[in-house]
């Protein structure tokens, strides 16, 4: 039995079960960039039950790209903090609300990832730097702080509601 909540568009390993095709001509790696070598694109309900199974979706996916052990642990939090913002701020874990996520390689063999949510969006340069003292103990901003540091570069569109990332191919 499917999960109607999670579909699937992707020349890709073998999706897992529950996932479901489906084409969006408007994915963010559509508009992120030109030409990507592979790509996968999906969305899931704004489910936290669905995270993990997301997040180990595109990872399979990352895992066929030369990066190191070490990368692949960091690319996969960054892609975790993406996601998870995307649900829990950005669509607010509302389950009619769907994240959808693409990535791939670039000629260049820079990998490319994208998460956009249906929220409202923000403006990331409201979102106070959580290294500094009185922001320490804040429960806001660590997350891209980590993106960012493990990125290299992060790109919000969309008014906020789309997160691009890209890592240099090692």
């Amino acid at each position: 039995m499917s999960d109607p909540a999670m579909r699937l568009s992707s020349p890709s390993p073998r999706p897992a079960a529950g996932y479901q095709v489906q084409h969006w001509p408007d994915h963010g790696c559509a508009v992120a960039a030109l030409q990507l070598t592979s790509e996968f694109h999906f969305a899931i309900s704004s489910r936290v039950d669905l995270f993990d199974a997301a997040v180990e979706h595109v990872m399979r996916n990352v895992r066929l790209l030369p990066y190191s052990s070490s990368d692949l642990d960091a690319i996969k939090l960054a892609l975790a903090e993406a996601l998870a913002n995307a649900i829990l701020h950005g669509n607010r874990q509302d389950p009619r609300k769907k994240v959808q996520v693409c990535g791939g390689c670039e000629r260049s063999g820079e990998l490319l990832l994208a998460v956009t949510d249906e929220g409202a969006g923000f403006d990331y340069k409201l979102i106070p730097d959580p290294r500094i003292e009185n922001n320490v103990f804040s429960a806001h901003g660590r997350g891209l702080l980590l993106i960012r540091h493990i990125m290299n570069a992060v790109d919000f569109r969309l008014g906020g509601r789309r997160l691009v990332m890209r890592k240099k191919a090692p």
